[in-house]
């Protein structure tokens, strides 16, 4: 496993520790899953949803 270095907003990072808290999961193990979640999503469409945009 490789560390990264990621900015979040502010609102992004709260809701984050909200449910880190919440479920006692670590904030590193949701981002993971939001992740593999949404690589999941690009492979099978090929291409990011529509309601979703580059940053």
């Amino acid at each position: 496993m490789k560390r990264i270095n990621m900015l979040l907003p502010d609102q992004q990072r709260a809701a984050l520790e909200d449910l880190a808290a919440r479920t006692e999961l670590s904030l590193s193990e949701h981002i993971r899953r939001a992740l593999d979640e949404y690589l999941k999503r690009h492979k099978q469409t090929g291409k990011p949803a529509a309601t979703e945009k580059a940053r």
